[in-house]
């Protein structure tokens, strides 16, 4: 029997890190005050954006791209993370981040994506 913190909940691949404020329109309506976006990163679809309060992640859904799930987990609530660095053969960085109550969140970023933002981020904020 699987236990909940091992159940992967979600899944992204390929991101490579872009411009915050090109996304601030997509996800403005969530944001609270003194909430500022403080590093974003898309794939070909999907997009993740870490503000100073919480983790947003975006699914991108159906053939139109209409439908979308927005996740929104807050600092407190990861309770570890790891990052497997790119290797000679394998190109990609790769992360995970436990979230309590939910289960495992896998991010894999493109190639030459500098992940120590992310990490200085999510120990600064989730410990």
């Amino acid at each position: 029997k699987k236990n909940m913190k091992d159940l992967i909940v979600s899944k992204i691949k390929a991101l490579k890190e872009i411009n915050p404020e090109l996304l601030k329109s997509k996800v403005d309506f969530m944001l609270v005050d003194e909430e500022e976006l403080l590093r974003a990163y898309q794939s070909v679809r999907d997009y993740l954006i870490l503000t100073t309060k919480r983790l947003i992640f975006v699914d991108i859904q159906g053939i139109t791209g209409k439908k979308q799930e927005y996740k929104s987990i807050g600092y407190s609530k990861i309770s570890s993370f790891s990052v497997e660095t790119a290797g000679t053969f394998d190109f990609d960085s790769e992360m995970k981040i436990w979230v309590s109550g939910l289960g495992i969140f896998e991010i894999e970023f493109a190639k030459n994506t500098d992940v120590k933002p992310i990490l200085r981020i999510l120990s600064r904020n989730s410990l």
